[in-house]
């Protein structure tokens, strides 16, 4: 937990002035019971905090309340792991909502904090569905008003395999090849795309932003 208790908050601003946090938590929303627990120390704080954190999209999409919950009581910040809009990709990743439930997410995270909120979305590009005509529908995707006005930064980054997950991309038929300056294989995706189309998509006339 990010902290341990309401009296430590308020010995770090009455001694050091510090209202302002990063949550080194992992994952701020991974439970109703552990947003429960923030919201009722951060209520009752006799001063306002700023709080910035990782986030789990999807589990704003479960749990909505979850947002503006969070938002009142002093998030100004989330950092989310997206992935990809694309299902097939993102379930490689343990990130499987699909483009359609991803937009419904953003467009709710927009209404409910009225873009008081910033977002930074991170992408992989490489998942095993990709293709460079997927990539470009995801430059697309963000350039649409509604989703451009809520991110308030895309961080794409292209497929890193090394040797502790290669399993999880082997198993898709990714085919690899060593790489003699970086710790990270090349590789050729099982839609034919390579690590070097991919990294062509991460500055900001891709993905990036």
């Amino acid at each position: 937990m990010l902290f341990r208790s309401r009296e430590e908050l308020i010995r770090n601003y009455n001694e050091f002035g510090v209202n302002n946090y990063w949550c080194t938590d992992e994952i701020i929303n991974d439970s109703e019971d552990k947003v429960n627990f923030l919201v009722d120390i951060l209520q009752s704080l006799p001063f306002k905090v700023k709080m910035s954190s990782y986030a789990r999209l999807d589990l704003f999409c479960k749990f909505p309340w979850m947002i503006s919950a969070l938002k009142d009581v002093g998030f100004v910040a989330w950092e989310l792991g997206i992935e990809s809009i694309d299902k097939k990709s993102g379930e490689a990743v343990g990130k499987g909502l699909g483009e359609d439930r991803i937009y419904e997410a953003l467009c709710n995270i927009l209404e409910l904090t009225k873009s008081e909120v910033f977002l930074q979305a991170n992408w992989i590009l490489g998942l095993p569905n990709d293709t460079p005509e997927s990539l470009e529908h995801l430059i697309d995707f963000l350039k649409k008003p509604e989703i451009n006005k809520v991110i308030g930064r895309n961080s794409p980054t292209s497929l890193k395999i090394m040797d502790s997950n290669i399993s999880n991309f082997t198993k898709h038929n990714y085919k690899l090849s060593t790489n003699s300056t970086l710790p990270y294989y090349n590789w050729v995706s099982p839609t034919g795309l390579t690590v070097e189309q991919a990294n062509e998509y991460t500055g900001t006339q891709g993905v990036g932003t």
